[in-house]
C-alpha cells in the first residue's frame, strides 16, 4: 500500500525537526565549551600571576637574607677590627711603659756614675762622706737588675711583655691576699761641704722618677661547671695573657667550681678537656665578686679546617648541610691549609666531600654539631690536636741561677724543619696535627734539645714541657 503525499510530508517534517533539535543542542554544547575555555584561561592567568608573585616574594626574601647575612658579616668584621685595635693599643701602652721604665733606670745609672766620680774626686773628705759611702751598695742592686732586664728585653720583647703581664697579675693577687705596704723612700743624696782646695764639684744626680701609678684593684671570679649530658666531664680553664696567649690555670670536673683572682678587663677561656673545643668565654668586670656558669650553648660556630700537605686527598673539599628531609645543601668550600667557619645550631649535621670524587673527608659519614661554643672539625687523614704547656712556675726569674734561666721554648714541626711557635714561661700552645707528625722542642737561647714528640691517633694530646 502506497503512502500518501501527506504522510511523506509529515515524515519529512519530523526529520527536519529532529535535525533542528540536534543542531540546537550542538550550538548549546559549543557555547558551554567556550565558557569552559574562558574559565580555564582565567584560572591559568590567575595561577600564573600567583606563581609570579610568590617567586618575586621569595626572591625579595632571599635578597633580604643575603643583605642581613652581609650586614652580620660586616658587623663581625668591624668587631674583630675593633678588638685588634684595642689589643694593639694595649700593646702600645705596655711598650711605652717599658720604655719609660728603661729610661728611668738609665737615669739612675747616670746618677750612680756621677756619685761615684764625686766620691773619687773628694777622697780627702772621706771622713765626712762615710755615711754616703755606706749608702752606695744598696744603690748598686737596682743597677744589676736594670742590666738583667735590658738583656732580656734585647733577647725577646714579646716574652718580656708577657712575663710583665703575668707578674702584674701575680702581684695583684698577692696584694689582694695581704695588706699593702708603703713604697720605699728613695735614698737621700749626701751633702758635700765646699773646700777651697777641692776641684769643682760634680753635678748632683737628677731627681727620683715619680712613683708608678697604683695597680688596679683585683677581683674574684668563680667559674662553675655544672654536670650536663651535652658537655664533657672536665673543663680546662685558661687565663689569656694580654687577652691573647693562653695560660693553663686549672681543670674543673663536672659539678665543681674554681675561684680565681684577676684584674678588671682580663679575659678567661674554658675548653673541653677531651675535644679542646671552646665551651665558655668571659672578661672580668670591676665587680668585687663575679660568678660565671660554664654551660651548653644552642647557637654555636663550627670551624672546618683542611690541614696542609694532605697528599692522599684533593686540594679542595665541599661542605654540605644535611637537611632532615634527606636533601643536601651546599654551604661552602675549604682548600688545604685554610679554614671555613659557619654558624650552626646544636644538633645540625654536616658532611665534607672531596671535590671531583665526592669521597668523604670526615672520620665518620657525617658530623653532628654539639653544644660546645666553638668547634673545630679537621678534614683529611687522621687528624689530632696537640697542646704544648710550659710550666707556670717561672725559672727565668732573677733569683734563679744563670744555669737554670730559660726565656722560652721553640716548638718545631715537620721533623724540625719549621719553627712553629715560641712559648714563654706559663704559656700554652694548641695546634692541629696528624698522626705520625714529629715535633721537636728546644730552648730558645741555647738551642738545647728538650723533647721529641710523635703525634699518635688520640684526638687530644697534651705535652707538658719538662723544666
Amino acid at each position: 500500500m502506497k503512502k500518501s503525499w501527506w504522510e511523506h510530508s509529515v515524515a519529512f517534517f519530523l526529520v527536519g525537526l529532529g535535525v533542528a533539535v540536534l543542531w540546537a543542542r550542538f550550538w548549546a554544547v559549543e557555547a558551554q565549551l567556550g565558557t569552559l575555555r574562558a574559565e580555564v584561561r582565567s584560572l591559568h592567568a590567575e595561577l600564573s600571576e600567583g606563581i609570579r608573585a610568590q617567586l618575586e616574594s621569595l626572591h625579595a626574601q632571599q635578597q633580604q637574607q643575603q643583605a642581613l647575612h652581609q650586614s652580620v658579616l660586616v658587623a663581625a668584621m668591624q668587631k674583630q677590627h675593633e678588638l685588634l685595635a684595642e689589643l694593639y693599643g694595649q700593646a702600645t701602652v705596655q711598650g711605652a711603659q717599658l720604655d719609660g721604665q728603661a729610661q728611668a733606670q738609665a737615669g739612675q745609672a747616670q746618677a750612680q756614675t756621677a756619685l761615684s766620680l764625686a766620691v773619687a774626686a773628694l777622697g780627702e773628705q772621706a771622713a765626712s762622706l762615710a755615711a754616703s759611702v755606706d749608702r752606695i751598695p744598696p744603690l748598686l742592686e737596682p743597677m744589676s737588675r736594670v742590666e738583667t732586664a735590658q738583656k732580656k728585653l734585647a733577647v725577646d720583647i714579646k716574652h718580656l711583655a708577657a712575663k710583665a703581664r703575668h707578674d702584674a697579675h701575680t702581684a695583684a693577687a698577692a696584694a689582694a691576699a695581704s695588706p699593702a705596704t708603703a713604697p720605699a723612700q728613695p735614698p737621700v743624696a749626701p751633702t758635700i761641704a765646699a773646700s777651697p782646695a777641692a776641684p769643682a764639684s760634680a753635678p748632683l744626680p737628677p731627681a727620683a722618677p715619680p712613683p708608678p701609678p697604683p695597680r688596679p684593684r683585683s677581683v674574684q671570679v668563680v667559674f662553675s661547671f655544672d654536670e650536663s649530658p651535652r658537655l664533657g666531664k672536665t673543663a680546662d680553664l685558661y687565663w689569656l695573657s694580654a687577652n691573647a696567649t693562653e695560660h693553663l690555670y686549672t681543670s674543673i670536673p663536672a659539678g665543681m667550681q674554681a675561684q680565681e683572682t684577676t684584674l678588671p678587663g682580663e679575659c678567661w677561656r674554658a675548653r673541653d678537656h677531651d675535644t679542646a673545643n671552646v665551651i665558655g668565654r668571659y672578661c672580668a668586670t670591676d665587680e668585687p665578686m663575679q660568678h660565671v656558669d660554664i654551660a651548653p650553648h644552642d647557637y654555636v660556630v663550627v670551624d672546618f679546617f683542611f690541614p696542609p700537605r694532605q697528599r692522599l686527598a684533593g686540594p679542595i673539599a665541599n661542605v654540605y648541610e644535611l637537611r632532615p628531609d634527606g636533601r643536601r645543601k651546599y654551604v661552602g668550600m675549604v682548600a688545604q691549609g685554610t679554614h671555613f667557619s659557619v654558624s650552626a645550631t646544636a644538633g645540625d649535621r654536616f658532611a665534607a666531600l672531596e671535590r671531583g670524587t665526592h669521597r668523604p673527608l670526615l672520620n665518620a659519614a657525617e658530623y653532628t654539631v654539639t653544644a660546645e661554643l666553638e668547634q673545630l672539625v679537621n678534614l683529611g687523614t687522621t687528624h689530632v690536636t696537640m697542646e704544648f704547656v710550659q710550666p707556670r712556675r717561672s725559672i727565668d726569674s732573677p733569683a734563679a741561677p744563670p744555669s737554670e734561666q730559660r726565656l722560652g721554648v721553640n716548638v718545631f714541626r715537620f721533623g724540625g724543619e719549621h719553627l712553629h711557635a715560641t712559648l714563654a714561661a706559663g704559656e700554652a700552645l694548641r695546634t692541629d696535627s696528624w698522626a705520625g707528625e714529629q715535633w721537636i722542642l728546644r730552648e730558645s737561647l741555647t738551642d738545647r734539645h728538650l723533647l721529641t714528640v710523635n703525634a699518635t691517633e688520640l684526638p687530644l694530646q697534651r705535652v707538658n714541657i719538662p723544666l
